[in-house]
């Protein structure tokens, strides 16, 4: 998966977190991504979203640890394509989407990436893992090397002092993401429709980085009844996704 770095000093920032590019990625195929570059984290959910996505689509990429250095953006995932930055995964998935899946998101589809995944389920997963020393520890275990025994050093501390839910007040629990979600999906196999798209493949990495760290978080949900189980199982058998892993993902 790794690509030659495009020379990132005349690389500009294109846009805040949860604001739309300036301009629009120019009008590429797939096979014209080249040069891309992901700024992210080995467990954290929105760089293992955008990672998941690049693996699915068959979209060459190469690892960089952290945030882009001596830049004003400091948070990840940041994409780097073809000279553009993209910050932001919902807004990486949103520019992503005409290329790969050859058309726009609908405002529906777009709704549910935000409100549902990337500020849903993706966020109450990882609240409830801060809630849980035993989940933090499994997230270290996956991620391995020195930032996963870092992690692991960490739960307990992080368990007692780093738990954002208090602040994040508008959050729900899973449970209620859980059914918000499957409403949208109904009777359909998938988001998209009888085939997935870059939706599907968004909710798959999210639940997918719980069932490789085996977290009691995602067998919770699992255990909902609401069918995520199946979905995600009906999901690892298109395309590549049997063969993505989220550590094997962050080595170039």
């Amino acid at each position: 998966m790794a690509a030659s770095v495009t020379g990132e000093s005349s690389i500009l920032v294109e846009n805040k977190e949860g604001e739309d590019l300036k301009a629009p990625l120019p009008d590429w195929a797939k096979d014209d991504l080249k040069d891309v570059v992901v700024h992210g984290l080995v467990v954290s959910p929105p760089s293992v979203k955008v990672r998941t996505i690049l693996h699915y689509y068959g979209v060459h990429w190469k690892n960089m640890f952290g945030p882009k250095k001596n830049a004003e953006y400091q948070k990840v995932p940041v994409l780097l394509v073809n000279g553009r930055q993209v910050n932001d995964s919902h807004i990486i998935v949103k520019s992503l989407a005409p290329i790969l899946d050859g058309k726009t998101l609908t405002e529906e589809l777009i709704q549910i990436e935000k409100e549902l995944v990337t500020d849903g389920i993706q966020l109450s997963l990882a609240v409830e893992v801060l809630d849980s020393c035993s989940d933090i520890c499994a997230c270290g275990g996956l991620a391995g090397g020195a930032f996963g025994c870092f992690i692991r050093c960490i739960s307990g501390c992080a368990y007692c002092c780093l738990n954002p839910r208090k602040t994040l007040t508008d959050l729900k629990p899973t449970a209620e993401y859980s059914k918000l979600l499957k409403e949208h999906l109904g009777e359909n196999k998938y988001f998209h429709g009888e085939a997935p798209g870059i939706i599907d493949v968004a909710v798959w990495s999210v639940l997918n980085l719980h069932v490789e760290a085996d977290t009691n978080a995602i067998r919770a949900m699992f255990e909902l009844g609401d069918g995520w189980k199946e979905y995600y199982d009906r999901m690892r058998k298109q395309g590549n996704l049997a063969s993505f892993s989220v550590p094997e993902s962050f080595k170039n």
